[in-house]
């Protein structure tokens, strides 16, 4: 069939642009399915609804499909006509270049995200061979379609110099070809790179003389204080999973002190194992350095399997907290193995949100639960123990976190709490902006009865939580895996509900936010029943899971020490160190708001040497120092500075380590890593 003057153009500009834009929007597809299924239809892999996940992926990508080829179409018909208006043999020529740059794209976009992915693993699996099958298969494809493209441009613009057709099917060909060649060395490296794992780090179906390493599980979660748990003392009965499962079988630490009492800045000290000055995150949100090294990055190294389940505060990889993680679900979104690109965030056309099944972010919030993410957590640990494969999972919880709304029955579980309700909801929706966070009890108009009736809601939180670990800690022991697994439960910050005139907010450096649950348990390392008293901190968790999987710490960056000496001895740490968050202009309206000085140099900064905290606290006029003595004064209300013969030598130890920071984030703290080992020669660090 001949094509007429302006049709030829527009016929063939719509051909390739629907052939572009068929495969670029099949790429985001399959992307954006990658990434956002498991959050968006969390529900869906549940009877009744397990036949709908396959309709959500059919309709997905059908809807993609026909977006991307009408919109290629309409655009490459429009683009072949523009350029039609200096010459059919221009518009040939200048449309199938820009349409195969379209192309080029995408299977740049599709290789680039194996390359990141399977290029460079710690050891092969079964979708490297497929993502690599689908860039080959698409690249076959796209050959295709230009091939017929440029016959057909060649019998509609009139013949073309040989040698100009020559060159384009050559350099065609030679750039599939470099993708065939990629294609070769990339399988051949994956399996080079499995075998020396496998002989480096050992496997569990490797020699039977080689000891298989254990299973990781750290649980982390969020805005819960140490003195509301059972095994802490609590009069309530909010823990009797945690109590029974870690307590009783693992070792307790009485005094875990967090870096930070908020939940960027923690989050990040707990999976470097450095202080905030040192990685960088000092307040939130804010970027974890992609330099930095985590825990899931340094096991993922030594061939463990890695994922992040859950729903806490900053669990997305917008903040960086995916690094190292095979597989990383949250409530904001699930990213499969370093599939986070910025090119998908950019060009997220979030077509789901069209099916009548999506559910908003806000409304997924509530729709993953403790219960949901210790099921997703246990399916997913099984399966690397079917295939013997060791594993680090970091669990978290956000439900302590305000606005406290346990599920029944544990919303009623430590008595009325209707009164409690309305308030946690007026506090929540009060006008100014503040949300939850409340200084002074003038700013809150609440009584001891409605005080009591909101922290029965967050210990019913407490509990919830602990339920469900119990059902995982239940499952993990029935499938015969909990005994090979060190299992850590912890914290990232406390809460306050009246302590020091502060009211659901952890942004001071007193116990009621600074002092968090932390166990571990692990019973072929692990002494049961042990409780230390002397204080730890939470950057002490990295090293110490290094040490029990057997992991050299050598040339690492770590700022914590391992607990495995500490457990032994009963010998805590000479000295703990705690910041506090920056100065927030919105919440200095209230009177006990007493973070004044903007930056890091307004910061609060606290050590602890066993019970003696010392806190400094920048004024305008000077710092103000208030020391207490936990032992004899656990509530910190008889302010002790001035007074204590050992203030002196803490207020030097604290200038010291404040000196470290000069003011300047983590550069400053790098460029004083000599000052930091002075610290440590002089006893006053680890």
């Amino acid at each position: 069939m001949a094509f007429r003057n302006r049709v030829s153009p527009a016929a063939l500009g719509a051909a390739c642009g629907a052939a572009a834009g068929l495969m670029f929007s099949a790429a985001i597809a399959a992307l954006e399915l990658l990434a956002l299924l498991p959050a968006n239809y969390t529900w869906l892999d549940r009877p009744p609804f397990g036949w709908l996940a396959n309709a959500a992926v059919a309709y997905s990508l059908l809807l993609y499909a026909g977006l991307g080829i009408a919109v290629g179409a309409v655009g490459g018909a429009l683009l072949f006509l523009t350029l039609s208006l200096r010459g059919r043999l221009a518009a040939i020529r200048w449309g199938w270049l820009a349409v195969t740059v379209v192309g080029w794209l995408v299977l740049l976009l599709v290789a680039g995200r194996i390359l990141n992915t399977w290029v460079f693993p710690s050891r092969g699996h079964f979708s490297f061979y497929v993502w690599n099958g689908l860039l080959v298969g698409g690249s076959l494809l796209y050959a295709a379609v230009i091939g017929v493209s440029i016959r057909r441009a060649a019998s509609v613009a009139g013949p073309w110099p040989r040698a100009r057709v020559g060159r384009l099917w050559r350099g065609t060909i030679g750039l599939f070809l470099a993708i065939g060649a990629y294609f070769a060395i990339s399988v051949a490296f994956v399996a080079w790179r499995g075998s020396a794992n496998a002989a480096a780090h050992g496997t569990r179906t490797g020699d039977e003389g080689a000891e298989a390493p254990p299973n990781v599980l750290l649980v982390v979660v969020e805005t819960t204080r140490a003195d509301h748990l059972g095994c802490y003392g609590y009069f309530r009965d909010t823990t009797p999973a945690v109590d029974l499962w870690m307590a009783e079988d693992g070792t307790l630490f009485e005094n875990a002190i967090v870096s930070a009492p908020f939940s960027g800045p923690s989050k990040a000290s707990i999976a470097t194992g450095r202080y905030p000055m040192s990685h960088g995150v000092r307040d939130h949100p804010m970027l974890l350095p992609y330099e930095e090294k985590t825990l899931a990055e340094i096991l993922k190294e030594r061939g463990y399997a890695t994922a992040g389940i859950g729903h806490g505060a900053f669990e997305d990889p917008e903040y960086g907290y995916h690094q190292g993680f095979d597989s990383f679900q949250s409530i904001t979104a699930s990213y499969e193995i370093d599939s986070f690109w910025p090119f998908v965030k950019t060009f997220n056309l979030s077509l789901n949100r069209l099916a009548p099944w999506y559910s908003d972010i806000d409304e997924r919030a509530y729709d993953v639960n403790a219960e949901h993410a210790v099921d997703m957590a246990h399916d997913w640990m099984l399966s690397r123990v079917e295939e013997d494969e060791p594993f680090f999972v970091c669990l978290e919880f956000n439900e302590p976190h305000f606005r406290y709304e346990p599920p029944p029955p544990f919303d009623t579980a430590f008595g009325p709490t209707d009164k409690g309700k309305k308030l946690v909801n007026d506090v929540q929706t009060a006008p100014g902006g503040t949300g939850q966070y409340r200084y002074g009890l003038d700013s809150t108009d609440l009584d001891q009865e409605s005080l009591e009736q909101i922290v029965a809601l967050y210990d019913g939180e407490i509990a919830y939580v602990d339920h469900a670990m119990g059902k995982l800690f239940e499952a993990m022991s029935q499938a015969g895996y909990l005994a090979s697994t060190v299992v850590i439960v912890t914290a990232d910050h406390g809460e306050n509900f009246g302590e020091h005139d502060v009211y659901f907010c952890h942004t001071f450096l007193y116990e009621s936010s600074v002092r968090v649950p932390l166990i571990v348990r692990y019973p072929t390392a692990i002494p049961a029943g042990v409780r230390v008293h002397d204080p730890v901190e939470l950057i002490d968790i990295v090293p110490t899971v290094l040490d029990l999987v057997g992991v050299d710490k050598e040339g690492l960056k770590l700022d914590g020490t391992s607990l495995v000496d500490v457990i032994e001895t009963g010998a805590g740490k000479p000295y703990v160190f705690i910041e506090s968050r920056n100065y927030h202009p919105s919440l200095a309206k209230y009177e006990h708001y007493r973070l004044t000085l903007p930056g890091i140099e307004g910061k609060w900064r606290a050590v602890r040497h066993g019970d003696l905290k010392l806190i400094r606290i920048p004024t305008t006029s000077g710092p103000v120092w208030e020391m207490y003595d936990l032992a004899a004064d656990p509530m910190e209300t008889v302010n002790l500075s001035g007074e204590h013969p050992m203030e002196e030598e803490l207020r030097k130890v604290l200038e010291g380590w404040i000196a470290l920071d000069k003011g300047a984030g983590r550069e400053g703290a790098d460029q004083d890593r000599e000052a930091m080992e002075r610290l440590r020669s002089l006893g006053y660090v680890d």
